[in-house]
């Protein structure tokens, strides 16, 4: 029987997705000192939490956590993204004019925001070496964004979190860039609507890490069943 591992601290939208994972008959460990975990039974486990939570207890329990690679942007068309995204060294990207977005291309290493200054940047990435890798970016602006949930090729669930879109046509634009492109089992695509261009992927996370930002608790539990592995 699979068995939801997630962090014991309250969560509105994780309680929603554990409450739709018990619903199916499947079982739940709640874990508070995850730094020490229980005996699980390794092939039964899917991680569900914070990347600290998730990475820990991966490594731990010798588990692999399905998840978009990296440096996914820097492989898609600009056609897709509807602005020009570029991987460099974080001491490269101190150098670039600004104002000018940047994040960490390994998920949440520091803010993903626009950065008005190099001293702004260098601030908030304190402590990283100089040859972490980046993607930055032209700032454009979202007017909305919504989130997908991607589960074998095909969207499952989508619900708009930022703004007003019509979800129907953010995910015919989403389905049509699964389609093209061979990402991983299951993940979250979230999309924006960019004026002067239309919709563009604005970027794609692990399903074990992320939030349900609207989208439907029960497809997130079938997502959550595929994106642990041995």
């Amino acid at each position: 029987m699979p068995t939801l591992v997630t962090p014991a601290r309250e969560d509105e939208e994780r309680d929603a997705v554990v409450a739709a994972w018990v619903g199916r008959g499947w079982s739940v460990r709640r874990l508070d000192r995850f730094w020490e975990p229980p005996i699980l039974e390794r092939a039964d486990v899917r991680l569900y939490g914070d990347m600290t939570f998730c990475l820990f207890l991966a490594e731990r329990l010798g588990l692999e956590l399905i998840s978009p690679p990296d440096d996914l942007l820097l492989r898609v068309d600009a056609r897709w993204l509807g602005r020009d995204i570029q991987g460099v060294l974080l001491a490269d990207a101190l150098q670039q004019s600004y104002p000018i977005f940047v994040k960490s291309a390994v998920p949440k290493l520091f803010r993903a925001a626009v950065y008005d200054a190099p001293s702004d940047l260098e601030q908030e990435t304190i402590g990283l070496a100089e040859d972490t890798l980046v993607l930055v970016s032209n700032h454009i602006k979202f007017t909305c964004e919504v989130r997908c949930l991607i589960r074998r090729d095909k969207v499952v669930s989508a619900a708009v979190y930022e703004g007003e879109a019509n979800v129907d046509e953010a995910k015919v634009f989403a389905e049509d860039f699964v389609r093209s492109h061979a990402v991983a089992v299951t993940y979250i695509l979230d999309v924006g609507w960019i004026e002067g261009h239309g919709w563009a992927v604005i970027e794609a996370n692990a399903i074990w890490g992320g939030g349900l930002n609207g989208c439907d608790p029960e497809i997130m539990a079938d997502c959550l069943a595929l994106a642990t592995i041995e």
